[in-house]
């Protein structure tokens, strides 16, 4: 399936937005009244969404972004490759915005820990919205939500520690001995 959303050359990346250019954008009504759209598009049945508290967590998101893409590259690793640091400044955007979405919602809702193209879930589509404020290099919130959940399974298993996972995910393994029910 080809992209939804072309990727800026690097050449080309637009400067990161001011201040005063955040907070006009992550204010204004008309922002708000798309993400309540984007949130209950397709929802069989009506949830609580106080967008107010995710506009103010998506604005505090951005000025994150906004001063982690102006710092220079870190050393990568092979145990730790690291991205250009605006990429990583999307990374950590994004999960910003995942906070403020289950903030938003009162953990009623929680952001998907991956995303497909086929079915875009409510979260997916409300960052959707999100990145073209930030002028984010990455303008795909699918690809951006998929490397998250990478991550987590990377550091995850690093630690020896279980995936996230659904809670009632049947494929989790059973601990030996454990009776079969």
């Amino acid at each position: 399936m080809p992209r939804k959303t072309p990727r800026p050359s690097r050449s080309k990346l637009p400067p990161v937005p001011t201040d005063d250019a955040l907070v006009v954008a992550f204010t204004a009504q008309v922002f708000k009244d798309a993400v309540v759209a984007a949130f209950h598009n397709g929802a069989r049945r009506k949830l609580r969404f106080d967008v107010e508290v995710f506009a103010a967590g998506a604005l505090s998101a951005a000025r994150s972004y906004a001063v982690e893409a102006a710092r220079p590259a870190r050393p990568s690793t092979k145990a730790y490759p690291r991205k250009p640091p605006r990429t990583e400044a999307a990374l950590t955007f994004m999960m910003h915005l995942q906070l403020a979405y289950a903030d938003a919602t009162d953990g009623e809702v929680m952001p998907g820990f991956t995303a497909t193209w086929i079915h875009l879930g409510p979260f997916a589509r409300v960052a959707m919205l999100c990145l073209p404020l930030i002028k984010s290099p990455i303008l795909d919130a699918v690809e951006l939500i998929n490397i998250l959940q990478k991550r987590a399974d990377q550091v995850a298993d690093r630690r020896g520690q279980a995936r996230r996972g659904k809670p009632n995910d049947r494929r989790r393994k059973k601990s030996p001995g454990a009776p079969n029910t």
